[in-house]
């Protein structure tokens, strides 16, 4: 009887030290998150195009750029085209023309210096690389092929996308109409392209 009464005292001072014992409940919940890094990314590579003579023959197509694209935004991503002719040659409206070597940034382009008509550009997607196969560009990417100038800053957009875009690459491509008018020499114009999230 002793011992019982010694086990007792000895369970309840114990008690008394650490406390209630704990017992579990029905149920219980645990939050888990994972954060992934924004992937905005754009590489320009310039190709050694030629357009030819354009005073007795159109370019049709002719591939100018290639652009590789990283973008994991859920609304997908903008492509967007600038003319810098329009910012170095502020007389007269020369976005989107090729202009003659001697055009002065000071003075309307004259007949020579200018063709008759703008540039255009057309997007395509480059199916020479299994890499750039690895991006989803969406469903309403309608312009991409479709040819525009730029006689204003033009987007593409490239929308509803079910997976990242990585690595993709696109070809952009120039046609320019031939015009007798024009003077020998170098016609030139660069063209920016920037990325942005939709």
């Amino acid at each position: 009887m002793r011992q019982l009464y010694t086990l007792t005292a000895l369970i309840m001072t114990l008690l008394f030290w650490f406390g209630t014992p704990v017992f579990a409940g029905f149920n219980g919940s645990s939050t888990t998150t994972a954060n992934v890094a924004d992937i905005i990314d754009i590489s320009v590579s310039t190709l050694p195009n030629q357009l030819g003579d354009i005073r007795v023959e159109s370019a049709t197509n002719v591939e100018i750029m290639t652009l590789t694209i990283s973008n994991n935004d859920n609304d997908g991503f903008q492509l967007t085209f600038h003319s810098n002719n329009g910012n170095d040659f502020l007389a007269g409206s020369n976005q989107g023309y090729l202009l003659h070597d001697s055009t002065d940034s000071g003075v309307t382009p004259n007949a020579g210096q200018k063709p008759s008509a703008l540039y255009i550009l057309s997007v395509i997607r480059d199916t020479a690389g299994t890499s750039g196969l690895s991006g989803q560009y969406g469903t309403d990417d309608t312009l991409d092929g479709a040819g525009f100038t730029l006689e204003g800053d033009h987007d593409v957009n490239y929308l509803n996308a079910t997976k990242s875009t990585y690595s993709a690459v696109l070809s952009v491509e120039l046609s320019q109409v031939s015009d007798t008018d024009l003077f020998h020499g170098n016609f030139t114009d660069t063209i920016q392209v920037s990325i942005a999230d939709l």
